[in-house]
C-alpha cells in the first residue's frame, strides 16, 4: 500500500473541486443557450409559406369547424387564404416552436384544422401528426 503525502490529497481535491466547476459552468451555459436562442421560434400567428397571419386574422373571418373534439379554422382555407398556388400538388411541413415537425400532403390538410390554441389536428392521421404550438407551414413541391 503507497502512502499518499498531504500534497497530493490536497491536489486531488483541487482537481475534483475545479472539474466540478467546470461541469456547473457547461450546465449553467446550454441551459442559457437553449433558453436564448432555441425558443426564438415563438410567433403569435402562423406563417404559411411566405404569408403571417395573426390568430385574429384567421378566425375573425373564417367559419369554425370541429375535428375529433377540437374546433378551429379548415387548415384548405388557410392555404388557400395565404395563396399558395396548385395546392394538390405540395407537401406541407407543420413545424411546431419546439422545432418537431411532420409533413403530411393535401389530402390530409384538407381533413385538418388549426384551432385557436395553435394545435393543428387531422381527423385522417394519428395522433402524431397533431402538432401543438404550431408556428408555421413550410411548403413544397412534391
Amino acid at each position: 500500500m503507497v502512502k499518499q503525502g498531504k500534497g497530493e490529497v490536497k491536489g486531488k481535491k483541487r482537481f475534483l473541486i475545479l472539474l466540478a466547476v467546470i461541469l456547473i459552468f457547461i450546465g449553467v451555459g446550454s441551459t442559457l443557450y437553449i433558453t436564448l436562442f432555441k425558443g426564438t421560434e415563438k410567433t403569435e400567428g402562423l406563417l404559411v409559406g411566405e404569408t403571417e397571419f395573426s390568430l385574429n386574422e384567421l378566425f375573425g373571418t373564417s367559419e369554425l369547424i370541429t375535428v375529433k373534439e377540437y374546433q378551429g379554422v379548415a387548415l384548405a382555407e388557410v392555404i388557400n387564404k395565404a395563396g399558395i398556388k396548385n395546392p394538390e400538388v405540395q407537401e406541407y411541413t407543420i413545424i411546431a416552436e419546439d422545432g418537431y415537425q411532420k409533413t403530411v400532403e393535401w389530402e390530409s390538410i384538407q381533413e385538418g384544422i388549426f384551432t385557436r390554441e395553435k394545435r393543428v389536428v387531422f381527423s385522417d392521421l394519428p395522433q402524431q401528426y397533431w402538432i401543438k404550438n404550431t408556428t408555421r407551414i413550410e411548403i413544397r413541391k412534391k
